[in-house]
């Protein structure tokens, strides 16, 4: 299946000055779309280290999305880096980009800047996507099968997670009319009352059963439990999984495992999490498990998701 990889560029993120919200984003948008993320990498501020670490991305993942790099000033190098990736001879100005800089920036009373209408001038190599909530376009670079053994495409995107929020939507739409798009399955359970090494053991004959394209992840939290998402990538073709998959769906009502999780380890739990455990329902891409008994003076005994 389509697979991608984040990179956010910018020597803020590596010294911990700002947290990297876009790659979450970035990466839940593309699950929805039905393309496979395998990597996430931040990238410092410099020439040779942005190119090598793009071009091997690019070598082994058919979707790039760089953030950040693409500002006015000096430090901003993302755009040269690649440049010289894509082997461009010049730069050419994009004319609605610019456009759209002078009007953000006649809205706020600035003046328009020559380092600012140089933001327009993009490699001679790259499509554009304009950048209407800011001033730096997204550039998109489509490699042939020639350079990377596989055809590649590296969209580059402002850093700015106002900005990349607002041109994701397109970016996404790009892609999906640019790629062959299958399905992404996750499904969501929470478990209360049993530690995770616990959960395992009682669970590991049905886990070691599971098809070899589902996978199975423990996600524990003191507080609200063990989360177990069940994962499948590109397998279901349209289709959805419980019709192809004709015993009951992991954690659904009529599973007899989570049945036997549920009630016979019922008596091992704290007084305020004593519950008795009703139903499941679907909410979008998540389980959420619901309890009906097993309040307590400190409220509920464990949250409804």
């Amino acid at each position: 299946m389509t697979q991608a990889s984040i990179c956010t560029i910018g020597d803020e993120i590596l010294i911990g000055q700002i947290v990297d919200t876009n790659s979450s984003h970035i990466s839940r948008a593309l699950e929805g779309t039905g393309i496979k993320v395998t990597r996430m990498l931040s990238i410092g501020d410099d020439h040779d280290e942005i190119v090598g670490n793009l071009t091997h991305e690019l070598e082994i993942n058919d979707i790039v999305i760089s953030t950040g790099g693409l500002g006015p000033t000096r430090d901003d190098i993302t755009k040269a880096a690649l440049a010289e990736m894509s082997g461009s001879k010049g730069y050419v100005e994009h004319q609605e980009q610019l456009k759209v800089i002078h009007g953000i920036l006649s809205a706020r009373g600035l003046d328009v800047l020559d380092t600012n209408k140089a933001q327009a001038m993009v490699p001679d190599t790259c499509d554009v996507i304009v950048n209407r909530k800011g001033t730096a376009p997204i550039m998109v670079f489509r490699f042939p099968k020639e350079r990377f053994g596989h055809p590649a495409t590296l969209y580059a995107m402002p850093g700015v997670p106002f900005e990349t929020l607002g041109a994701l939507p397109e970016v996404m739409e790009d892609i999906k009319a640019h790629n062959n798009l299958e399905d992404i399955f996750h499904k969501c359970i929470m478990v209360a009352g049993l530690a995770e090494s616990a959960l395992a053991e009682l669970i590991g004959q049905w886990e070691d059963n599971l098809p070899d394209d589902i996978h199975l992840a423990y996600l524990p939290n003191q507080l609200t439990g063990v989360r177990l998402r069940l994962s499948a990538y590109g397998v279901f073709q349209g289709r959805h999984p419980r019709k192809r998959y004709r015993n009951p769906v992991p954690g659904h009502r009529n599973d007899p495992q989570r049945r036997r999780i549920m009630h016979r380890r019922q008596d091992q739990f704290p007084d305020y999490l004593r519950t008795r455990f009703i139903g499941v329902l679907p909410r979008k891409r998540d389980l959420i498990c619901h309890s009906s008994e097993g309040k307590s003076p400190r409220g509920p005994a464990f949250p409804d998701r």
